[in-house]
């Protein structure tokens, strides 16, 4: 649970801000963003805080297990980004996982790639709300030994996640002049996760579940769109110059 109580301590860093941008709401926060006239790239990262069901027993054991991401997509006019996910996930088990062929499972390791449609219904200039639904294809490799000849095994299997949510952006604004300050802010993302198809169908491992993350993230289309005024700056002050010069 440390990596959830980390993202806790972020989100009260972001509310320590709000005393300091309380003269700016009513002028900044009720400004709808435009829709972009053309596609933009969006590229971010994507850390989820997870549980999976492995055990013999009925009731089932959770195991806490952090996925790390990133996406990368478009953000269309019409305020729908889409794109692909890649997602990647270890961890260390204590007791079997019930994986055919394998007794006695002490590692997993799990990468997925994903297809992922993320409307946005509302986008302010200090935050956004969005419904991500994403489908992909995933492999799980579990690396065991039999007890009874010490011998190491290795069992690999595919499997189909899909997943819904609702995701809330926050933006740091530009504050005393830091301008890259408005590059970041916090994400908070909740939602379900259910496996199409399991890895390992005689297996008692179970991915479905609820998610959540709750971390930093840097919003690239607002460091692109400075880029871009920064870059034209450099150019009109060039020309300036040469015209000076002559």
């Amino acid at each position: 649970m440390q990596h959830g109580f980390r993202g806790v301590g972020i989100g009260l860093c972001w509310l320590a801000f709000l005393p300091q941008l309380r003269a700016q709401e009513k002028v900044v926060d009720s400004v709808q963003v435009k829709c972009p006239t053309r596609p933009k790239l969006v590229i971010e990262t994507d850390q989820r805080f997870s549980c999976f069901t492995d055990s013999r027993s009925r009731q089932g054991n959770l195991r806490a297990v952090n996925v790390w991401g990133a996406r990368i997509g478009l953000l269309f006019p019409n305020n729908v980004k889409t794109g692909v996910g890649f997602y990647y996930a270890t961890q260390l088990l204590t007791q079997s996982a019930m994986i055919p062929d394998i007794p006695m499972a002490l590692h997993r390791r799990m990468v997925a790639g994903t297809l992922y449609l993320e409307p946005y219904w509302i986008r302010r200039k200090l935050w956004e709300l969005s419904t991500p639904v994403e489908a992909g294809l995933g492999r799980a490799v579990y690396q065991g030994a039999d007890p009874a000849t010490q011998r190491s095994q290795t069992q690999r299997g595919w499997f189909v996640p899909f997943g819904a949510g609702l995701s809330v952006s926050l933006k740091f604004p530009e504050l005393r002049g830091l301008r890259p300050l408005r590059w970041f802010g916090l994400n908070l993302l909740s939602g379900y996760r259910l496996i199409l198809k399991r890895d390992f169908p005689g297996s008692r491992v179970n991915y479905n579940g609820l998610y959540f993350s709750v971390g930093p993230t840097f919003f690239f289309d607002r460091f692109t769109g400075d880029f871009k005024v920064w870059q034209q700056r450099m150019r009109t002050s060039k020309a300036a110059r040469r015209a000076g010069e002559k």
